[in-house]
């Protein structure tokens, strides 16, 4: 499981470097680019350019205090831009916080686990005999809760990576903590498991079904 999230963190970032010319480190507003991106994401940019403002002068004692005084100058200019009040425009910063069904981050985590409930199946099939049903859904259901585990786990990575994908910036600080994912743990938690639960049901269901129709067609 590391492997592949390593692997996958490592095209993403690999990607976010070939993206093109990043942004300036300068804490400069970029004209005209800037002025024609939607409010939302003129806050969106200014947050990511004193990110990357306070990094380049690599003063971790004032890292906090030089990414703060930068924001403030670009919301600034943002507000004079937009003729609204600086308060209006950190206002804005919530709106950020709020994401739709997030389908670059769920979907391949919904079908990993599909996938490894199946092989959970095929694995308790082959380990398992008739009679053994309780030591059977036992083991089952051990292996569901380590891979709901798994997948919480690397769903947090993967949902970083691809919110350092769509910011343009490998280093996320605060903008972290925005990823709906870190806020859905439990559910997701109790969601994983019990999609494996039931793609290994099903799986025994139709395994069943199969051995009776064989049964059936082998008798004279």
């Amino acid at each position: 499981m590391r492997p592949v999230a390593t692997t996958a963190l490592l095209i993403i970032l690999v990607a976010i470097a070939c993206a093109g010319t990043p942004p300036n480190t300068r804490c400069e507003w970029p004209e005209p680019t800037g002025s024609q991106l939607s409010r939302l994401d003129q806050v969106r940019l200014a947050e990511d350019l004193a990110v990357r403002f306070a990094d380049a002068r690599r003063e971790p004692s004032q890292w906090r205090a030089n990414r703060e005084g930068c924001e403030a100058d670009l919301f600034e200019r943002i507000a004079e831009a937009n003729r609204i009040s600086v308060a209006a425009v950190a206002d804005g910063r919530q709106a950020l916080a709020h994401r739709p069904f997030d389908w670059l981050v769920n979907l391949p985590m919904a079908a990993l686990a599909v996938v490894l409930g199946w092989r959970l199946e095929r694995w308790a099939s082959r380990r398992f005999v008739a009679g053994e049903e309780l030591a059977q859904w036992l083991a089952v259901a051990a292996a569901a809760a380590g891979i709901a585990v798994a997948i919480v786990g690397l769903g947090q990575v993967w949902a970083a990576a691809i919110e350092a994908l769509r910011i343009g910036n490998g280093h996320l600080s605060y903008r972290a903590l925005r990823i709906p994912w870190r806020h859905h743990r439990l559910l997701t938690l109790g969601l994983a498991a019990s999609a494996v639960l039931v793609i290994n049901a099903i799986g025994r269901v139709a395994r069943r079904r199969i051995v009776r129709e064989t049964t059936a067609a082998d008798q004279p």
